[in-house]
């Protein structure tokens, strides 16, 4: 420790998709500005010249959370590091790219004294208790009031209700976001902006300026399990109704996860056209209602809790931009009908929320609790503050 400072190397990944996710560079950003923290922050592919002392080492979402060949590149740097190491973990779900059973063997193997984790408490101890020597941190996403603050007040904004976002694949094992997509797409009488598309973070707050209100749902899935079995199950389904060939994994995974983004989209698109695949490619093909029926409409929802909330709706809030989202628990951190308009389940209230999002007084009102409520409780600072007071 220098001059009561934490010295830390923060470990990222900005080869992969670092541009399209904006809390990858808010946690980024926040940390490094932290008073309390003295960050080196090196590139996962740079390590090889790094052999300065810390008192952590931090390894970043973006080191795990769409593959885990970051983590395993680095992993024999790791194991003969003395300094303790706390991992954030990103999209904890069920993830071909990044499967839980796969990230949690190496969590054991690098000896990882702290997990971050952006779910609920039981989930978050469910899944990294026993592959961490001292602690699960809670750590959901917070707002980032440097990258998302309001440019444009309500009468100057062109769409009444807006969504930019990925759509699911079937592995994930929900409907919801989706079928959400679907219904709001169809409203006749308001001026919408909804599609399937994803945006830098200056162009996500540009999009969210121009919105009145944004539709969402949980982050992530009911059906988590800790061997990854449902993404087995629908792979096999997959094979079965195919006739491509399916390239399973390999270390050619690597090779292709360093190719520049444009040669990755005419290698997929190339696939797309041609009798063979790969197990990761199929996914992004797969009818999402088909598989969904056939495998997990019929599950049974397990008692633990995994979804959670996302940083795009602290985007949100920070733009004072007012939310539409599906009935859930957003880790009990937003209120619901207080800080955004809560959507029932079963749509039962959907025409009283369109004729709320035609109030401007109501619209407005909810924007501003959300905001004085994140500016009061859920910065980054506040975030990284808990992760010290847990650590220290």
């Amino acid at each position: 420790m220098i001059n009561d400072k934490l010295k830390v190397l923060l470990i990222v990944n900005f080869d992969h998709s670092y541009d399209k996710l904006s809390y990858y560079d808010d946690w980024v950003k926040s940390l490094v500005e932290h008073k309390k923290l003295k960050i080196k922050l090196v590139n996962f592919s740079e390590l090889y010249s790094e052999t300065n002392e810390y008192d952590f080492i931090f390894l970043h979402h973006s080191t795990n959370a769409d593959s885990l060949l970051p983590l395993l590149e680095i992993e024999k740097f790791l194991i003969k590091r003395r300094e303790e190491i706390l991992i954030f973990i990103g999209n904890e779900f069920n993830n071909i790219f990044s499967p839980i059973g796969d990230r949690r063997k190496i969590l054991k193997r690098i000896n990882v004294s702290y997990v971050c984790s952006q779910l609920m408490k039981d989930a978050a101890q469910f899944l990294w208790s026993d592959v961490c020597k001292k602690k699960v941190i809670l750590t959901p996403p917070a707002l980032n009031i440097n990258n998302f603050f309001e440019q444009k007040n309500y009468k100057d904004r062109e769409f009444d209700i807006g969504f930019k976002g990925i759509k699911y694949y079937s592995y994930i094992g929900d409907t919801e976001r989706n079928t959400m997509i679907k219904k709001f797409s169809k409203i006749n009488g308001l001026n919408l902006n909804i599609s399937f598309s994803r945006f830098d973070a200056k162009n996500w707050s540009i999009f969210l300026n121009s919105c009145k209100s944004v539709i969402s749902s949980e982050a992530g899935s009911y059906f988590v399990d800790i061997d990854d079995k449902n993404i087995r199950v629908i792979l096999s389904k997959i094979k079965a109704k195919t006739s491509k060939i399916i390239i399973p994994r390999s270390n050619l995974d690597k090779l292709f996860y360093n190719l520049p983004i444009f040669v990755k989209n005419f290698i997929k698109f190339f696939l797309k056209k041609s009798p063979i695949s790969h197990s990761n490619l199929v996914f992004e093909d797969a009818e999402f209602d088909k598989f969904y029926k056939s495998y997990f409409e019929s599950l049974k929802k397990p008692k633990i809790y995994f979804k959670c909330i996302s940083s795009r709706n602290f985007d949100a809030i920070g733009t004072k931009t007012a939310q539409i989202l599906l009935e859930g628990k957003y880790n009990n951190l937003l209120k619901p009908n207080i800080h955004y308009f809560s959507l029932n389940k079963d749509y039962s209230n959907f025409n009283e929320i369109i004729e709320l999002v035609k109030n401007e007084k109501e619209v407005k009102k909810i924007a501003d609790n959300a905001y004085d409520h994140a500016i009061s409780n859920h910065l980054y600072k506040n975030r990284i503050d808990h992760i010290i007071k847990s650590i220290e």
